[in-house]
């Protein structure tokens, strides 16, 4: 005997039952063999009773919802109609109120992006401004562009005068050598022979070419005159020009830097989303207003129907006035509210089971 009781005692070290290693979801062993086995139970009784007075305000809510739905179904016919249509007019009104105030908020945050600015003093002059200095500044590169292209046209015909001018010198002293040498020539060959033919056709040739090249000098020499007085004419201006641009550039960057933008168009862009964002702020306040306005008509109607103890019941009417407002509504609310009920009391359960073991637990750690 004392052989099997050895053997038995060992499996045993080997193993723990499940029961006495967990109780209720709680790991026992591990708490014990825990350095401060006080500590990790204040733990899980604290997070225990968090979730308690987490789920208790749920099942009263729950609670107070069904007797809402029982309140509401004893109301007279016309009183049930009349509540009806103000709850269709309040979850409307909420959703559009939600809808005014995010778009609001998304236009107010892009706005926020831009700074400080006064919109309603300042957005409309400086967009005046702006968008006038772009039209200057058109102006003005269309004058530069214009009196550049006139500048290199006046340097490309300059070029061109000046070879001409160029080839005139060169014929009119190749006409020379030819005299010259058709002089010598012909001296040489009057001794000989008749040189009458070829010394007219000698006269001839170099003065006409002679002429000719007098001729296209004089004209090259005045269109090279002509040319620089407009060279120096066009300079003039495309100087005053420039100066031009760097002013309005310099104006337009300091705008753009200020404002962050790159076109007045983007400026006229901003100053429409803050006008969009006003009206819809007004149109948030309106809502807000008339869905004010409804919650009292709907607060007026039941508390002469209801207790003065069951006041709170409004509240809950107004939070459920989606399942009010359409036909067949409170048939799904109280099927939501009853399913909800059997998952709350199922939980509530579970935590006060649980906080039964922890008890447990701490009287039999002894702690």
């Amino acid at each position: 005997m004392g052989i099997f009781t050895k053997i038995k005692e060992k499996l045993q070290s080997f193993w723990t039952p499940y029961e006495v290693t967990y109780l209720g979801g709680y790991d026992a062993k591990a708490l014990k063999e825990s350095e401060n086995p006080a500590a990790r139970l204040a733990e899980w009784q604290a997070e225990n009773e968090e979730q308690l007075a987490e789920i208790l305000p749920r099942i009263r809510r729950n609670e107070r919802g069904l007797l809402m739905l029982e309140r509401f179904g004893k109301f007279p016919e016309r009183k049930r109609v009349l509540l009806e249509q103000l709850a269709r007019q309040y979850s409307t009104l909420r959703v559009q109120k939600q809808d005014a105030k995010h778009s609001h908020q998304e236009m107010q945050g892009y706005l926020s992006q831009s700074g400080e600015l006064s919109y309603d003093d300042d957005l409309p002059r400086v967009l005046k401004l702006i968008e006038e200095n772009e039209l200057e500044f058109q102006k003005v590169q269309k004058d530069l562009s214009y009196l550049e292209g006139e500048k290199s046209a006046l340097e490309y015909e300059f070029g061109r005068n000046q070879m001409g001018l160029m080839i005139t010198r060169i014929v009119l002293y190749m006409m020379i050598i030819v005299s010259i040498l058709g002089t010598i020539v012909l001296f040489l060959l009057s001794k000989r022979q008749d040189i009458f033919l070829p010394a007219v056709i000698l006269i001839l040739t170099v003065g006409f070419f002679g002429v000719w090249s007098i001729v296209f000098r004089r004209y090259f020499r005045s269109a090279l005159d002509k040319n620089v007085k407009l060279q120096q004419r066009a300079v003039k201006l495309l100087n005053k020009v420039k100066l031009k641009y760097v002013r309005y550039r310099s104006l337009l960057d300091y705008e753009y830097q200020k404002f962050e933008i790159n076109s007045s168009e983007a400026l006229e862009l901003r100053y429409e989303i803050f006008l969009n964002e006003k009206n819809q702020r007004r149109r948030y306040e309106d809502l807000e207003k008339q869905h004010r306005l409804v919650a009292l008509d709907i607060a007026r109607e039941m508390e002469t129907m209801l207790p003065e103890k069951e006041e709170d019941l409004i509240d809950l009417f107004l939070q459920d006035s989606d399942y009010y407002a359409n036909p067949g509504g409170c048939d799904k609310l109280r099927d939501r509210l009853i399913a909800e009920k059997e998952e709350l009391r199922r939980r509530l359960q579970e935590l006060e089971n649980a906080g039964n073991v922890l008890a447990k637990m701490k009287t039999m750690l002894h702690l």
